[in-house]
């Protein structure tokens, strides 16, 4: 493929704009090439340069929106039953790319609520230092439970990206007891 003229120097950052406003206005399985090239005032050819596919262009923008530090952050509040997200909220790059991170939670894809499961729990089980392969097949349903109901609330059209909203998730009894299980998880394999 042929590589991308000089006045298409920024075609990577419009590319990745019109991804994320076409999720947030409309639904993934009406985003083509075609159509992105066109939001993105490229050429389709552009995106090929980048990416393998659509597919590919969403799981690699997931990735590139998914922050360590952020999950990281989230994870530990879990486990202390101490969350306070306020700073993360407060910070307009963080929100963004939670509210990116979000929209694969709240897709009617099954590939991109695969792709939100996939990563977040292999950011999880690193934080752990835990490999998949050690799990017990009871703390495997765990996860899978904790993972598909997190999947579901952040996709619930209920859900907010409010500091007082997330912290009483956290307090109450079901919040409580993903983070016990999570303190149980880490327990198993020290």
């Amino acid at each position: 493929m042929a590589r991308p003229r000089k006045n298409e120097q920024d075609a990577l950052a419009r590319i990745e704009n019109a991804f994320w406003s076409m999720m947030e206005n409309g639904e993934y399985r009406d985003i083509t090439i075609k159509a992105l090239a066109m939001n993105a005032s490229v050429n389709h050819n552009s995106i090929y340069y980048y990416f393998k596919n659509i597919d590919g262009l969403a799981e690699q923008l997931f990735l590139k929106e998914y922050e360590d530090s952020i999950c990281n952050t989230l994870f530990d509040q879990i486990i202390t039953g101490h969350v306070d997200i306020t700073e993360i909220l407060n910070n307009q790059d963080s929100l963004q790319r939670l509210n990116h991170i979000r929209l694969f939670a709240r897709s009617e894809s099954p590939y991109l609520k695969s792709i939100f499961i996939t990563h977040v729990k292999a950011g999880w089980l690193k934080h752990m230092e835990i490999s998949e392969d050690e799990l017990s097949l009871d703390e495997q349903m765990d996860l899978a439970f904790i993972l598909n109901g997190i999947t579901a609330i952040l996709g619930s059209l209920i859900f907010t990206l409010d500091a007082q909203f997330l912290t009483s998730f956290f307090e109450r009894n079901l919040g409580k007891s993903i983070g016990e299980t999570f303190k149980q998880i880490i327990y198993n394999h020290q």
